[in-house]
């Protein structure tokens, strides 16, 4: 049985420990930061700007029973240091993995399995927002693994989100939610490019006619925002408010695969996927995801 009590420091502090402290999880960590937590960070690639204490050497995190976040861009790296590197293998029995990336649900089931072989746990916790939103606390977290263990990690996610919603004891679950929502949010990108062009077509200027919409019936925070870029042609990779193309197709090809490993037909998903293979062709990568709506 998982015990709070087991993650107390002698201080009296919650110990969390953070891989990857890039612009999500250096947020994430900067809105823990309070005296009741005691912080160490490990990314010796980050440039960002960091306020809690580092170390340079992973297996720190193995010495004792310890919470681990993860906040990494991608299948690869996770597997790379979970798998490769074997980190999971060294965690002490009954220490927690909270994944806070966009992995893909076949990745969570198995870091699920390689855990539990070592008697340790994962969670599945991959934050909705763009660091900006994050550092305000207006994240959305769908979360996913053992109740007993999510007891213990969902008031800590509370103190960096606006709300955190369960969706069952398979950590796999929380990753669809996030690409169901990723593949939504891209999907009305697309909508919007589409509606926009065909008003600029009749000389109805697509400014004002966002204005209307995201002012009306469609009066919510991605048509705000993401209507906003489409009708302005604006796709500036601004600091801390955008989403790179690059990672949003890496989300498309992660949705695409679970829907086939399901026998899931996804036709509008055809339609962005080959909107970002055009835009990776004419260099757009760099550019915020909405630049789909360039092609």
């Amino acid at each position: 049985m998982i015990n709070y009590q087991q993650f107390i420091t002698e201080s009296g502090k919650l110990s969390l420990n953070f891989i990857g402290l890039g612009k999500m999880g250096n947020t994430v960590c900067n809105n823990l930061i309070n005296p009741n937590y005691s912080l160490l960070g490990y990314d010796p690639y980050t440039t960002q700007n960091i306020k809690i204490k580092t170390t340079n050497n992973l297996f720190d995190f193995t010495k004792n029973q310890s919470i681990i976040f993860s906040s990494l861009p991608n299948d690869k790296v996770v597997k790379e240091i979970f798998i490769n590197k074997s980190l999971a293998s060294f965690m002490k029995p009954n220490s927690i993995h909270v994944s806070l990336s966009t992995i893909s649900p076949e990745l969570s089931k198995h870091l699920y399995k390689i855990h539990s072989e070592n008697s340790c746990h994962f969670i599945s916790a991959p934050i909705f927002a763009r660091p900006d939103g994050l550092a305000k606390k207006e994240a959305y977290i769908p979360i996913a693994g053992n109740p007993e263990v999510v007891s213990i990690i969902k008031p800590i996610l509370e103190k960096t989100s606006t709300k955190v919603i369960y969706f069952g004891k398979e950590p796999e679950k929380a990753n669809v939610v996030k690409l169901c929502g990723n593949f939504l949010i891209c999907s009305a990108i697309e909508s919007m490019s589409e509606a926009f062009n065909l008003a600029e077509s009749y000389e109805i200027d697509r400014v004002e006619l966002h204005k209307m919409l995201s002012g009306t019936i469609f009066d919510c925070l991605i048509y705000k925002g993401y209507g906003h870029r489409v009708s302005t042609h604006d796709h500036t990779p601004y600091e801390n408010a955008h989403f790179a193309l690059d990672l949003g197709h890496k989300d498309m090809i992660l949705t695409k695969n679970a829907s086939q490993n399901k026998n899931v037909e996804m036709p509008v998903l055809d339609i962005l996927n080959n909107k970002f293979k055009k835009a990776k062709e004419e260099n757009l990568n760099k550019l915020d995801w909405s630049a789909i709506s360039l092609i």
